[in-house]
C-alpha cells in the first residue's frame, strides 16, 4: 500500500472511539464497543472500485463478518421472480446502510464517502492487545 494512503495510524484508531478517514476515493470507518464477549472494534472499508467490506474484531483474537450492502443481484428472466428478487435486494441494502450509519461506520448520507486498508486496523488491533498485555490500557467499559 502506498505510504500516502496510511492517513490513519493504528495509534489514532486506538484513541479515537469512532472515526472516519477519506483518501483518494477510499473510506475507512471504525467504532469501538463492548458486548457480552468483551471489547471489540468494528471496521468498514469501501472504495467505488473494490466495494465495501466490514468486520468485527474481538480482543480474544476472533473476528466475524458484518453485513454490508450488496452491489448486484441475480436476474432470472422471469419478470415476477425478478421483481421479488429486486424488492428483497433493495430492502436488504436499505437495512444494511441504516445499521452501518447507526453504528457509526458510515457518515450521514449528506457527507461524501470515499478507504485506507485492513493493515491500519490490524495494526491498531495489535497495538491495543499489546497495550492491554502490558497494562498500559484497561479493556473495560
Amino acid at each position: 500500500m502506498p505510504e500516502d494512503y496510511l492517513a490513519v495510524t493504528p495509534e489514532a484508531v486506538v484513541v479515537v472511539d469512532n472515526g472516519h478517514s477519506f483518501h483518494r476515493g477510499m473510506h475507512v470507518g471504525w467504532a469501538w464497543a463492548e458486548d457480552r464477549r468483551g471489547c471489540f472494534l468494528d471496521f468498514l472499508s469501501e472504495h467505488r472500485m473494490a466495494g465495501m467490506s466490514a468486520q468485527r474484531f474481538y480482543a480474544d483474537g476472533t473476528s466475524e463478518h458484518l453485513e454490508t450492502p450488496a452491489s448486484m443481484h441475480q436476474v432470472t428472466g422471469d419478470a415476477a421472480k425478478d421483481a421479488e428478487i429486486e424488492r428483497h435486494f433493495f430492502e436488504r441494502n436499505r437495512a444494511s446502510y441504516e445499521w452501518l450509519r447507526a453504528r457509526g461506520l458510515l457518515p450521514p448520507e449528506t457527507e461524501p464517502r470515499g478507504v485506507v486498508g485492513f493493515e491500519v486496523i490490524l495494526g491498531a488491533y495489535s497495538s491495543l492487545l499489546s497495550m492491554a498485555a502490558t497494562g498500559s490500557v484497561l479493556l473495560v467499559s
